[in-house]
C-alpha cells in the first residue's frame, strides 16, 4: 500500500513526543495558533484487509546533506537526499534564534500554513517538517531546472506557444490559491521554479496572505476545485517546535511585536512584494486582494512576451511612479491579441481586471482569445513546448525605450521581500551560482537577462556596468580594512558551521588577514586567525574548500564555484609575507 508523505494535524507534548495524528484531509476547522509540527505519512484509502501502518518520524539524520542551493532572509536551503529512498529534496533550514532576532515569526507561520493548504501540481510541495533544538526544517520538492527567469534569460523572450503554455500553468496555480483564499503578493519569474520535466512550480509564500471569509467572498472566484487538486479548506493546527513559546516571548517584549492573534491583521496593510510587479493599489493605499496577483500576472505575461519589465525606473521611486501612472510601452509589432490580454490584466482598478470575481473570474480569463484552441482540461497531460524565442524580432520604438527595463537589474526591496523559496533549485551546470541566491540578490539576477533581438541600436554591452559594480563593492569593503591594507582577494561564500549556513563576503587582505562580513548589512562578522600553519584545501568539485587553522576548520563554498582562487591566494600570502 502506497503512502503519501504530508503534513498532518497533531498534538505535541512539551518534550516533543507525538500523539496520534489526524490527516490533513480530516482535520477540524480551526484558526492557526499551534506551532509544533508533526509529520506522518497520509495512508492511501485502506481496504478492510489493509494493515495499520505506523508513521515514521523524520529527522535531519535521515538525510545526507549536500550543497547549498540558496539562502532566504532567515535560513539556508540545502540539497538533501533521503538515506532510505535516495529521493532528493530541497531542505530549508530555519534558525530559531535568527527568526526571533529578525522578527520573522509571522512570515514563517504564514508560509507553513499556505504550504499545508495547497495541493496543486504547479505549486511546490512541502513533504516533511521537523525540528531540532536550534532549527526548524522544511523538506520541500526539489526543482532541478532553475526558475522561470533563468529559462527566459536563455532565449530573451518566449514564442507564442511557450508563453501561452506557461501563463496557463501560472493561471491554474493562482486560481487554486485564490480558491483557498490565498494571495501570493510576490508573483514574479524568480518565484516560479521549473521541475525536471519543465513544468512550473510556484513558491515563496512568506509574503503571502490568507484572506478572511468576507474578503474571499468579495474578491475571489467561486468555482469549485476539481478532484485532482482538492485539499482541505481548513488550516491545520500544526506546530514548528517551540515557535509558540517564542511567539509568546516576542509578543511580551517591549518592542511591540504583534502576538499571534494580531499577526493576520498586521499583515493586511503591510507593504510586501517586488517593486516591478507590485500593483498600484498597494502603492496608493497599501491594501491588497486576490486581484493584486492578476496585476502581477499581466507583468509576467509582458515580460515573457517582450523580454522586458513593463514598469522599471532607474530607482525604486521612479518604478513606483511608472506603476502608479501606468506608464507602459508596448513593442511596435506585438501581437494585438497578446496586447489586449496584457491590457485587461494591467488595469488600474482592481475589480476591473480580467479574472477578478466582479469581472467574470478565472472562467472569463480562460476564455480570452489569447487561449483560443487551448484545452484547459488537458493542461496537466500536455508536454511543455520547447522553450524558444519568437521567429519575428521584437521591435521597440527608440524614442520610447527605457533601457533600464532590460539592462538594469530589478530593484530588490530587502525590507519587504522578507522570504523566498526560490533557492529551491539546482542550477544547471552552465549557470552561475548567483542564480541560487535569494531576494537579497536574486532579484538582481535580471541584470543578466539577455535582451530579445531588436532593431534598437542603443543597447550596449553591459560589461562596463559589471566592472563598475565590482569597483563599487570593493569601495564598500574598504571600511573593513586597517590603515595601509589592501584587498588581495574577495568574494561571496557560504560559510558553514554545523547546520548553520551563512552567506558571507570573505576578504583576504595584504596584512594578511582573513575577515568575513555580512554582504547584506555590510557589517563585520568575524576573522579567521592567521598563522603560518593555516592550510587551505579544495574539497570536491562543487566550489567547496576548507581553511584549516591550528584550532578549527572553516568550511566554505565559493559562490562562483572557483575555490582554487582562494587556495592559491592564501598559499601565496603564506609564502610571500613573513609573520
Amino acid at each position: 500500500m502506497d503512502t503519501i508523505p504530508i503534513i498532518t494535524t497533531s498534538n505535541v507534548d512539551s518534550g516533543g513526543g507525538e500523539t496520534s495524528p489526524n490527516s490533513l484531509g480530516t482535520s477540524s476547522s480551526s484558526s492557526y495558533s499551534g506551532q509544533n509540527i508533526s509529520i506522518t505519512p497520509l495512508i492511501a484509502s485502506p481496504t478492510p484487509s489493509s494493515p495499520t501502518v505506523q508513521p515514521k518520524k523524520k529527522s535531519i539524520d535521515d538525510f545526507v546533506i549536500g550543497k547549498v542551493l540558496g539562502e532566504g532572509s532567515y535560513g539556508a536551503v540545502v540539497l538533501g537526499t533521503d538515506k532510505e529512498t535516495q529521493v532528493q529534496y530541497a531542505i530549508k533550514i530555519l534558525e530559531k534564534k535568527h527568526i526571533i532576532k529578525e522578527n520573522k515569526i509571522k512570515y514563517v507561520q504564514i508560509e507553513k500554513e499556505i504550504f499545508c493548504k495547497c495541493n496543486h501540481p504547479n505549486i511546490v510541495k512541502l513533504f516533511f517538517t521537523f525540528r531540532s533544538d536550534a532549527c526548524l526544517y522544511y523538506v520541500l520538492e526539489l526543482c532541478s531546472q532553475g526558475d522561470l527567469l533563468h529559462q527566459l534569460k536563455k532565449v530573451g523572450s518566449f514564442d507564442a506557444d511557450c508563453t501561452r503554455y506557461y501563463i496557463a500553468e501560472i493561471i491554474s496555480a493562482v486560481e487554486h490559491l485564490h480558491q483557498l483564499g490565498i494571495v501570493h503578493r510576490d508573483l514574479k519569474p524568480e518565484n516560479i521554479l521549473m521541475s525536471a520535466d519543465m513544468h512550473i512550480k510556484i513558491t515563496d509564500f512568506g509574503t503571502g496572505k490568507i484572506m478572511d471569509k468576507p474578503q474571499l467572498t468579495q474578491t475571489n472566484s467561486s468555482s469549485s476545485l476539481s478532484d485532482s487538486t482538492s485539499t482541505s479548506n481548513t488550516t491545520p493546527n500544526t506546530s514548528t517546535g517551540n515557535l509558540e513559546q517564542m511567539v509568546d516571548q516576542a509578543s511580551a517584549s517591549t518592542d511591540g511585536t504583534a502576538n499571534p492573534q494580531q499577526l493576520q491583521k498586521t499583515r493586511a496593510n503591510s507593504f510586501v512584494g517586488t517593486a516591478e510587479y507590485v500593483s498600484p493599489e498597494l502603492i496608493s493605499n497599501k491594501e491588497t486582494s486576490t486581484d493584486s496577483d492578476l496585476w502581477a500576472l499581466g507583468c509576467i505575461l509582458y515580460q515573457l512576451t517582450t523580454g522586458r519589465l513593463p514598469f522599471r525606473g532607474k530607482t525604486e521611486f521612479l518604478t513606483f511612479q511608472k506603476v502608479s501612472n501606468r506608464d507602459l510601452v508596448y513593442p511596435t509589432n506585438i501581437n494585438p491579441v497578446t496586447k489586449d490580454l496584457i491590457g485587461k490584466l494591467l488595469v488600474m482598478k482592481p475589480s476591473d481586471r480580467l479574472g477578478s470575481l466582479s469581472n467574470g473570474g478565472f472562467s472569463e480569463l480562460k476564455k480570452h482569445e489569447f487561449f483560443q484552441g487551448f484545452d484547459w482540461d488537458q493542461l496537466y497531460k500536455m508536454p511543455p513546448p520547447p522553450i524558444q524565442a519568437p521567429k519575428e524580432k521584437i521591435v521597440f520604438d527608440d524614442s520610447s525605450l527605457d533601457l533600464s527595463s532590460s539592462l538594469s537589474s530589478p530593484l530588490s526591496n530587502s525590507t519587504n521581500s522578507v522570504n523566498t523559496l526560490s533557492p529551491l533549485i539546482t542550477s544547471p551546470s552552465n549557470s552561475s551560482s548567483n542564480n541560487l541566491i535569494s531576494n537579497t540578490t536574486s532579484s538582481g539576477s535580471s541584470s543578466n537577462l539577455k535582451p530579445p533581438t531588436t532593431t534598437n541600436n542603443n543597447i550596449n554591452n553591459n560589461s562596463n556596468n559589471t566592472s563598475t559594480n565590482n569597483n563599487a563593492i570593493v569601495e564598500k569593503l574598504n571600511k573593513f580594512l586597517n590603515a595601509g591594507e589592501t584587498i588581495l582577494e574577495q568574494g561571496l561564500v557560504w560559510k558553514r558551521k554545523g547546520f548553520s549556513i551563512k552567506k558571507r563576503h570573505l576578504i583576504l587582505t595584504s596584512t594578511p588577514r582573513l575577515i568575513y562580513v555580512d554582504p547584506k548589512k555590510m557589517e563585520f562578522r568575524g576573522e579567521i586567525p592567521w598563522s603560518n600553519q593555516i592550510k587551505p584545501e579544495v574539497k570536491g568539485n562543487s566550489g567547496n574548500f576548507v581553511i584549516q587553522t591550528p584550532k578549527r576548520k572553516y568550511n566554505m563554498e565559493d559562490l562562483d564555484h572557483n575555490p582554487q582562487k582562494w587556495v592559491d591566494s592564501i598559499t601565496n600570502a603564506i609564502n610571500n609575507i613573513k609573520i
